[in-house]
């Protein structure tokens, strides 16, 4: 099978497949319509393609296989319905059962068989992978089906609108009808099922696209869409394909708005696929990615074909036979699979998500009832772990006396988010171990459930050169009965064959494990059979597939009575707040005076081996069960651990604290030098400790609550604010204020009085007589040249206009000098503090 189904038609340019009478009946023939104009080239990274055309509105569309596209087609006048089957190998078309019947909803199963609803019969209907007559599934009281999907163990589900009572779930072979209830539900327009059995379906009307899990959870995946309505699941399960006609039959050129998408589930990335069809109505991906819609208006089926595949870098076979498991199987079937390792490009075959995949293709000749085909680690005649899924669950070979034929094909791809079990997520381990030649291929039938092909994969040049290192266990040497809580003391050697470095990994089959080589002795306290293994892994992560192993059959010992733990604190049920902490503390004895140990489990993953813990935090609301086990040295634990239940609550929000200036109780008007009283309260709505902050708006502040008298000695307006803040850092967000205006005293002297009474000289005569000194301010010593002026060592005159304390006023006096008297001090004070006016 080719990697491409397609590639041929996208080389030569042309469809595969052009039917000029594809209906048939009432002895009617079908002229062949002109399909529209091709979608015009995009910069998207795919080839555009008709599949078929000529078709009578072809509405419903299902992959029948990986090269069978099944079509459905409405009735139309004077023709019946329909539904052909186009084999996409060799462009080979099959008509099937043309007749009146009105088909609801249409799917396929991955043999090819195809489940419908016939609403003129009220009757669930199928038919085989090839021409054959339809059968009867469930006669009379069906629902007229929206949607139809069938998912890999056959479960049909029915869709129906909102009157008739939602989703149904209807078990294909022999199985009664249950029913799924969503009767709130918005109408569903198109269906898919998961392997998983999940379920996805579009609501054209409410936009959306809903999910429901298997235990009934779930929810909307995409909201807001144009009239949603194909929908379809890639082999991953992990990329939903679906289409939205919010313009049905009006092209892209004529302002048509319809689109084909594709939704990455993991990365809710959408990618739009196609836009400006006429009536994109069905969806449906091949394994190899390519994607299928019906343009019902066109009466087209077209084709997405990504452009540009990821660059190989190494290939891969496995030839396939029953002589190859184990134990060997008898039968015809043989096998070839074939692997490319790609390391990814800028094009996307998935056309969502890049990077590097393994593409796949497995040919099956002479077998029937394939259900699983899978990658396991392991050499030949050893059995591993599963590494990955090709398909699973899935009849490939029904037992239908239509599917005669005992050949089957898969192909797709492979990335590290479909790795499984030790290599999940790791794709370079991945990788090196294929290069290795680790893995085997394992086919699953209904015959041989557990395999009845294998083959290792193996690098095309060849079988690999690197071989797997060899452990030894050397103590002990045998297997070993013990009693409950004694040891069993382990030691082991390791080679490789090439050289490389070997790592070891003990599994003592009690959960614990070791890297030693030598790990010495491991107790066992409890009862039981251990399976204890040493697994040797060489630097290129080939693994020993022949682990050596040792069983402990541990013994009970004799009369042992088991312990009993009590929890001391706290003494019952606790009810806490989200981040609060709870205290535990708690006590054993035993009644043999054997050694206890215990455990607490804090019912949010968190443990202690601590007799009393202290505090546990809880950090997220939730129910909590707190289990305390004791548990003694031979490995008899308290069969009645006493428990507590911790309910934590949501952490309250943090509400700020609040501040209240109390006094001055209003705002204030003072004169310069004069002082006001502050005083305040504070609270906290969540109880919180509070801090507080005054700023009296002249630079300087406090951080007591009641800071008592403040002086203003500088005329102007202050705003003092009470700012508090509590212990979590929160601050008041509208603090309190208070308003000072501070005006000159009016008492203060004048400048003018000043030079009539002090800063004239008062020297009259000779000098040394009595009365104060005077201080000539007149003449050089102009206001100018006085206030608000740097010292200089030529004059000490400097006034700081408010601040007596910061100015200066020397008088040079000839002849000897006098005292400025304490009187006079003061008025020149009283003059600065009051802004020192030019008055």
């Amino acid at each position: 099978m080719k990697s491409r189904i397609l590639g041929l038609s996208s080389l030569l340019g042309v469809a595969l497949l052009t039917v000029p009478h594809l209906n048939c009946g009432k002895g009617s023939s079908q002229n062949a319509q002109t399909p529209a104009t091709d979608p015009p080239a995009t910069a998207a990274p795919f080839t555009y393609t008709q599949v078929a055309s000529g078709l009578a509105r072809p509405t419903g569309l299902a992959l029948g296989g990986a090269n069978t596209l099944v079509v459905s087609q409405e009735s139309t006048n004077p023709l019946d319905a329909s539904i052909a089957r186009v084999d996409l190998r060799t462009g080979a078309l099959r008509v099937q059962g043309a007749d009146p019947a009105v088909r609801s909803g249409i799917a396929a199963n991955h043999a090819g068989r195809l489940y419908w609803v016939d609403a003129n019969r009220g009757a669930l209907m199928t038919q085989g992978a090839t021409d054959g007559a339809p059968s009867v599934l469930h006669a009379g009281g069906m629902l007229p089906a929206t949607a139809l999907a069938v998912d890999s163990a056959d479960r049909v589900y029915l869709a129906g609108t909102t009157s008739s009572g939602g989703t149904a779930a209807v078990i294909v072979r022999g199985g009664a009808i249950s029913a799924i209830p969503d009767p709130a539900g918005p109408e569903k327009t198109t269906l898919v099922a998961a392997a998983s059995g999940d379920l996805y379906w579009t609501s054209s009307a409410a936009g959306l696209i809903y999910h429901r899990a298997p235990d009934g959870s779930g929810g909307v995946v995409l909201s807001g869409l144009k009239a949603p309505r194909g929908l379809a699941l890639d082999t991953s399960e992990n990329l939903l394909y679906f289409t939205e006609v919010p313009t049905p039959g009006v092209a892209g050129a004529s302002g048509g708005k319809n689109t084909v998408n594709a939704l990455d589930l993991t990365s809710m990335t959408r990618t739009v696929i196609h836009s400006g069809d006429p009536q994109p109505s069905a969806v449906a991906v091949a394994p190899n990615g390519n994607v299928y819609w019906t343009s019902t208006s066109r009466g087209v089926v077209m084709a997405a074909v990504p452009s540009s595949a990821p660059t190989a870098t190494a290939q891969f076979t496995a030839t396939l036979s029953g002589g190859d498991e184990v134990p060997p199987v008898t039968t015809q079937a043989t096998g070839q699979a074939t692997f490319s390792l790609a390391s990814g490009s800028s094009v996307s075959d998935d056309h969502v998500s890049s990077g590097p995949a393994l593409r796949y293709t497995v040919s099956l000749t002479g077998i029937r009832n394939v259900r699983r085909i899978e990658i396991r680690q392991g050499l030949p005649g050893a059995t591993g772990a599963l590494v990955a899924t090709l398909s699973r669950g899935e009849d490939f070979g029904e037992e239908d006396d239509d599917h005669a034929g005992s050949g089957f094909a898969v192909s797709g791809r492979i990335r590290a988010r479909n790795l499984k079990g030790p290599f999940a997520g790791d794709w370079v381990g991945f990788s090196a171990a294929l290069a290795n030649g680790s893995f085997y291929l394992n086919v699953l039938t209904q015959a041989q459930p557990t395999g009845e092909l294998r083959g290792q994969i193996l690098p095309a040049s060849g079988t690999p050169t690197n071989h797997p290192p060899t452990a030894t266990i050397t103590s002990p040497s045998a297997d070993v009965t013990i009693q409950a809580g004694q040891s069993v003391s382990f030691a082991g050697t390791a080679s490789d064959p090439d050289g490389d470095a070997v790592t070891v990994l003990w599994t003592f089959g009690d959960g614990s494990t070791s890297s030693m080589l030598s790990p010495g002795s491991h107790l066992f306290p409890m009862a039981g059979t251990y399976t204890v293994r040493l697994t040797a892994t060489d630097a290129k992560g080939l693994v020993d597939p022949n682990p050596p192993t040792r069983t402990v059959t541990v013994q009970a010992a004799t009369g042992n009575q088991a312990p009993v733990g009590t929890i001391t604190a706290p003494v019952g049920n606790v009810t806490v707040v989200a981040g609060q902490p709870v205290s535990f503390s708690g006590m054993a004895t035993d009644p043999d005076g054997n050694s206890v140990t215990v455990l607490w489990t804090f019912g949010d993953g968190g443990t202690s081996t601590l007799l009393s813990p202290g505090n546990h935090v809880y950090s997220a609301a939730g129910t909590y069960t707190v289990r305390f086990t004791a548990t003694d040295s031979l490995g008899l634990a308290d069969p009645n651990p006493p428990t507590r239940t911790i309910t934590v609550q949501p952490a309250a929000v943090n509400q700020p604290p609040d501040a209240v200036i109390t006094a001055p109780a209003a705002n204030v008007s003072i004169t310069a030098g004069q002082a006001v009283s502050f005083t305040g309260t504070v609270s906290d709505p969540n109880g919180d400790t509070v801090t507080v902050l005054w700023s009296f708006g002249d630079g300087s502040t406090s951080t007591l609550l009641a800071p008592g008298n403040h002086t203003f000695a500088t005329a102007g307006t202050y705003t003092v604010t009470l700012t508090a803040t509590d212990s979590k850092g929160l601050a008041d967000p509208t603090p309190a204020t208070r308003t000072i205006t501070v005006t000159a005293g009016g008492t203060a002297p004048t400048l003018t009085q000043l030079q009539t009474t002090i800063f004239t000289p008062l020297c009259i005569g000779c000098h040394g007589q009595n009365g104060d000194a005077g201080m000539n301010l007149t003449a050089g010593n102009a206001y100018a040249n006085l206030v608000n002026v740097a010292a200089t060592t030529r004059s000490g005159l400097r006034v700081v206009p408010g601040s007596p304390g910061t100015s200066a006023l020397v008088a040079q006096l000839a002849g000897g000098h006098r005292s400025v008297s304490a009187a006079n001090q003061s008025l020149i004070s009283a003059w600065i503090t009051a802004g020192a006016l030019n008055n």
